[in-house]
């Protein structure tokens, strides 16, 4: 069996479970490769969504449940100086519901945003409440443009065999990941002034 094949096998097998763990580690370029998978029929849609979103939404209750006893381990305790966490928890005050909605889609946030929402004694059934939704938004935004690549990379190479369209596929990903990574550059930087 192709390693390609052998691929999709395990992903049709194993999939949704290995989603839901690495979306807990991850996410961005996980949820735009779990995309690919639904474009090429592999996995279905619904379940693939409610994977990733079971995944990301389970890390960051995670984190901000670390926040709320960060006093308590060294580790949590000392994200929460970092010089950027320092910023965000400056802002608070006035952008706690932006930073709620807005962390998962800025590169680079999705730990300390939670650990410091915890930390600031946020009401965990609101950014359960909160989180959940934008959780829900992000996932399928991006899922929509892993299968956006793989329709692109379909339309242009035609019916590729599953390596290199997946190896393509992590290409865009991470091409995605650098926009966003820039872009969250660049509004942070707008934060500081």
């Amino acid at each position: 069996m192709a390693l390609g094949a052998a691929i999709t096998a395990l992903v049709a097998k194993w999939g949704l479970t290995l989603i839901v763990v690495l979306a807990f580690a991850e996410g961005d370029s996980l949820a735009m490769i779990a995309g690919s998978f639904v474009h090429r029929h592999v996995l279905p849609l619904m379940p693939t969504l409610g994977a990733v979103w079971l995944g990301a939404f389970a890390s960051d209750q995670f984190w901000f449940q670390i926040g709320r006893r960060a006093s308590r381990w060294t580790w949590a305790a000392r994200q929460m100086q970092r010089p950027a966490v320092l910023r965000l928890r400056d802002r608070l005050a006035q952008h706690e519901m932006g930073l709620m909605v807005s962390f998962r889609f800025l590169y680079g946030l999705r730990v300390p945003v939670p650990l410091l929402l915890g930390h600031a004694g946020v009401s965990p059934l609101r950014f359960l409440a909160v989180d959940a939704v934008a959780v829900l938004v992000w996932a399928g935004g991006l899922i929509a443009v892993g299968a956006g690549l793989g329709a692109v990379i379909h339309a242009v190479f035609g019916r590729l065999p599953p390596l290199p369209h997946y190896g393509l596929v992590i290409v865009g990903a991470l091409v995605v990941v650098a926009i966003a990574a820039f872009v969250t550059r660049h509004v942070r930087r707008t934060m500081r002034t």
